[in-house]
């Protein structure tokens, strides 16, 4: 789910969704670091 929106948003590149962008970006690596940390 997440990587499909992160790879429709690369696709379609717009200045009036940078900010939305950063946010996925940033919600992304969230998740992800919550993933690792949960695994260890």
């Amino acid at each position: 789910m997440v990587t499909v929106t992160v790879t429709a948003k690369f696709r379609n590149p717009s200045l009036s969704r940078r900010k939305e962008w950063q946010r996925a970006s940033r919600l992304y690596r969230d998740t992800k670091q919550f993933c690792i940390d949960g695994w260890e």
